[in-house]
């Protein structure tokens, strides 16, 4: 099952685990502050908000254990119950972190860090200074040059035809 929700997570960005909240990826931009280009920002955060999973998740979770979607429903309830008895219970998700137990709350402890992934920019400016030098160069104008040879080449081939 934590393999399931894992793979779930990890493919859709977000997980909602009943009567616990709503684990997602929370994305902030890429800003730019004076010469510095502020990497973007990720971060998996828990929300107590949202606590009930939609249909899409039950049919996948269904789909991926091979049961029907009401066992689905049971058995990720279960699951849930079963991992929290505990007081200081902790709930895994692979890599990314894990979601805690407290006495009054659930505490999500983060794993993942996009501050190691995405660095900050720093740019100096160019100058728009572009060095031209123009010179004028006079062109050599040989046009009529090539008309007399052309025409005299044609002079030739009439007569040549012609005789």
């Amino acid at each position: 099952m934590l393999k399931v929700l894992t793979q779930y997570f990890a493919k859709n960005g977000q997980l909602v685990l009943p009567n616990i909240g709503w684990v997602h990826l929370e994305k902030q931009e890429a800003t730019w502050v004076d010469d510095v280009l502020i990497a973007p920002r990720e971060s998996i955060v828990l929300d107590a908000s949202l606590t009930k999973p939609d249909k899409l998740f039950y049919h996948y979770l269904a789909d991926q254990l091979e049961i029907s979607y009401e066992q689905a429903v049971v058995q990720l309830d279960q699951y849930i119950q079963s991992v929290f008895e505990n007081e200081d219970a902790i709930l895994p998700l692979g890599k990314f972190g894990s979601i805690s137990k407290t006495a009054v709350d659930y505490i999500w402890t983060s794993s993942y860090n996009s501050s190691v992934y995405l660095k900050e920019i720093q740019i100096t400016p160019l100058e728009n200074r572009v060095n031209v030098e123009l010179t004028n160069v006079p062109q050599k104008d040989n046009w009529y040059i090539w008309a007399i040879v052309l025409s005299m080449i044609a002079l030739i081939a009439i007569l040549y035809k012609t005789l």
